[in-house]
This record gives structure tokens, sequence and C-alpha cells, in this order.
């Protein structure tokens, strides 16, 4: 928010942002939670309350938030597979099966080729980087977008409006941002 507010977007009226009058865009905000922990017992409670308070008091003013719990790399492992949807996972999970994903996906490139067959190989800190991840694995994405937010939606689905943005583990709601670009 605070981009926004010092690029003339937001003001602060009571001791909160607002959106100014006349802001007439779409104004997204787009994070994800980055467990400090893969112990879940090890949270901080003030951690997962500030959290879930960031996304209410967006949506209070009307910025639209797409999230991710825990990593935005949930997103791009949704694009290759249906995850578990019944048990909270820590981001290790995601950056493990993308390194498998790449390890064997096709059709390979060279460059794909050079980066995983190096023997200390994962995802997280060979194609997350923006020099491989535009051209390695953005161009995989678009063939499957669909099957991505079909996957995302379902995630989406298993928690109810009750249940705190902290407690929604797995989850994304990045496809409302996709979509809302798609439809543009």
């Amino acid at each position: 928010m605070e981009w926004c507010y010092n690029n003339g977007l937001l003001e602060i009226q009571n001791q909160t942002y607002k959106i100014k009058d006349g802001i007439t865009q779409n104004l997204w905000c787009v994070y994800d939670r980055d467990l400090e922990s893969d112990n879940f017992a090890e949270i901080k409670k003030v951690d997962d309350v500030a959290f879930s308070i960031a996304i209410q008091h967006a949506e209070q003013i009307g910025i639209n938030i797409a999230w991710s719990n825990d990593a935005f790399e949930l997103w791009i492992l949704l694009h290759f597979e249906q995850i578990p949807v019944h048990t909270p996972f820590h981001r290790n999970y995601i950056y493990e099966r993308l390194t498998e994903i790449f390890k064997n996906i096709a059709p390979r490139t060279e460059t794909l080729d050079k980066i995983t067959g190096n023997p200390r190989f994962n995802y997280k800190d060979s194609l997350k980087a923006q020099k491989h991840f535009i051209p390695e694995v953005l161009p995989r994405l678009k063939a499957t977008r669909e099957f991505a937010i079909t996957n995302a939606i379902a995630l989406e689905q298993n928690f109810s409006a009750q249940v705190p943005y902290d407690s929604c583990n797995p989850c994304t709601r990045v496809h409302h941002l996709v979509s809302a670009l798609l439809n543009a």
C-alpha cells in the first residue's frame, strides 16, 4: 500500500489508507506469506494475525488482493499438478515439487539441461531468479493457465469465508488477478 500512497493513488484519512477520489483503475496488491518456519507450532500467532489483517484492511479500502499461502510459487506449481488440500504445508514442499518437475519437464532446452544438470540443482536457487524464470519457466505457464486457475479455485473452495486468511493453507488467490488481466 505504501507504493500506492507514494504514487498518489491512496491518501490517509482518519489514520487509515483510502483510495483517492477519482481513482478508477483497479488496484492490486500481490504478496505471499513466506512462513518463517516449516514447524507450524513455532509460528507466532502475531504473524498469522498480521497476514489476515493486511488482507482485510486492503479489501476494506477497495484494493484487490492476490495472495498465496505459503509462497507465490504455489501458483506456479498449480500449472503442473493438483496438490493435496487438507494438509497445510511450507514452501519447501512447493520448491521440492517444482525441482522434480523441472528436472523431467519436456520439451527441454539447452539452457534448461545445463541448469538442471547441475548436481545441486533446485528450483528455488536456479529457476526462481528472473534471468532463468522468464526464459525457462514463464513460457511453459501459458499453455496450462486454465489448469492452474481450476486448481486454484479448487484450493480456495476448501476454505469458507469464516476461515482466517492465515489458516487458508494451501491456498492462492493469484488466479483472481490473472483472470482480471485476461478479461481487461
